[in-house]
């Protein structure tokens, strides 16, 4: 089954903090666009948040495609690939806890993007996430998540899913403003609970870690995304903070459920992931499977 995502979205243009990464950190106030604009997929009407979808203009993930290998097309809004369809190559040697890797970079001096993608087994939920690590004092970047079909909620009980997290930050092995940078990659886990009853969905990342050697970087290990509201057609937007805390803002959160009984979920997440640290900033998305059906018995 392949999966198509129309997306518009924000452009925005983030200037370097003076980190010596080059990571281009997201400290300006100056953005290349007015405009505040969603992207929606147009085979289900869901809405994934500007703030979310970030430079990400469209993605086609067919993770049957070229023999099970998989298949990724994306559209990124940045200098490097304008509003040019890019196929980017699968590179199995940066998969990341379950999710896929493929890349693009049109010549040594150009941009490298990565992205990681992952859909549930039966296709319903895909989530993805894709960027460069910097270069010119800015980095581009964003996630998508998409559904096959609609969902219907059940009206009371409790559900919780498990999965797995993969991140890309801002960052990478560098030298000067001149270099493009690969991102470093980051991995975790993922557990979401909701109450059917009251249509509200919590949850929380752990083992968050840098998959890449020497970046020197140690993340938040665990963040919460704090408790939220599911919409009717099963999506929902938080706000991620710093565990154990309850107040102190890490980035935002958002996804949607799916599968026979709400029985996937998929989502993406954008945030600091070190707490005092506004440069540094990661792009991550997450899918899981449910494994513990409350009394209302929502999930198979």
């Amino acid at each position: 089954m392949k999966s198509v995502w129309a997306m518009t979205a924000v452009l925005v243009l983030a200037n370097c903090g003076g980190n010596p990464l080059n990571n281009g950190g997201p400290t300006s106030s100056t953005s290349t666009s007015s405009t505040t604009s969603t992207t929606t997929n147009t085979s289900t009407g869901l809405v994934v948040p500007s703030d979310l979808a970030g430079n990400l203009v469209s993605a086609t993930y067919d993770p049957n495609g070229d023999s099970g290998a998989g298949t990724l097309t994306v559209q990124l809004n940045s200098l490097d690939a304008g509003t040019v369809n890019a196929v980017y190559t699968r590179d199995a040697s940066l998969d990341v806890n379950g999710f896929r890797a493929f890349t693009t970079q049109d010549s040594s001096l150009s941009r490298k993007f990565v992205a990681l993608v992952a859909a549930t087994s039966d296709n319903v939920l895909q989530a993805g996430v894709v960027g460069d690590g910097g270069q010119y004092a800015t980095y581009y970047a964003g996630t998508y998540y998409s559904r096959s079909g609609s969902v219907v909620l059940p009206t009371s009980g409790i559900a919780q899913w498990q999965g797995k997290y993969a991140g890309i930050l801002n960052t990478g092995a560098g030298g000067s403003v001149t270099t493009p940078v690969q991102a470093y990659r980051t991995s975790g886990d993922i557990q979401m609970t909701a109450d059917f009853t009251t249509n509200t969905i919590n949850g929380g990342l752990k083992n968050h870690t840098v998959v890449d050697s020497g970046s020197g970087l140690t993340l938040s290990d665990q963040l919460a995304l704090k408790a939220t509201s599911i919409a009717s057609d099963g999506t929902f937007e938080g706000t991620v903070t710093y565990y154990p805390s309850v107040t102190t803002s890490a980035g935002t959160y958002g996804g949607a459920l799916g599968g026979t009984n709400v029985s996937d979920i998929a989502g993406v997440m954008v945030f600091n992931p070190i707490n005092g640290n506004s440069t540094l900033v990661e792009h991550g998305a997450f899918t899981g499977t449910c494994v513990s059906p409350g009394t209302g018995v929502p999930c198979p």
